[in-house]
């Protein structure tokens, strides 16, 4: 009898098709990229920026996935108002010269 039903289970595995990848687009509502600097070694600096949007694809059967965010620079916030000041749009400029947005795709 446990023959049979090992034989069963084993049969319907075969016949399952292969999981596909799934992908999901990042909500750019509830996401928000944050980062993290040490400077001085002492002391943690923390930031993030307000606008991001993208998608993840996971492939379980592969174990493997890939990322594609755009971050928009410009969105930079450290809670830091003079900070903030000196990281504004001339920091997106700085850090991307052809735009305000950031790009990884991996």
């Amino acid at each position: 009898m446990i023959d049979r039903i090992a034989g069963a289970v084993f049969a319907l595995l075969l016949a399952a098709p292969a999981c596909a990848a799934e992908t999901y687009a990042i909500d750019p509502g509830h996401s928000i990229p944050a980062f993290e600097v040490v400077y001085g070694g002492f002391s943690i600096q923390r930031g993030n920026f307000s606008k991001a949007r993208g998608k993840v694809t996971l492939d379980v059967a592969a174990k493997s996935g890939t990322i594609d965010v755009t971050i928009d620079a410009a969105t930079v916030s450290t809670s830091q108002p003079a900070r903030d000041d000196r990281l504004g749009p001339g920091f997106a400029r700085a850090c991307v010269p052809a735009g305000p947005l950031v790009c990884h795709a991996g």
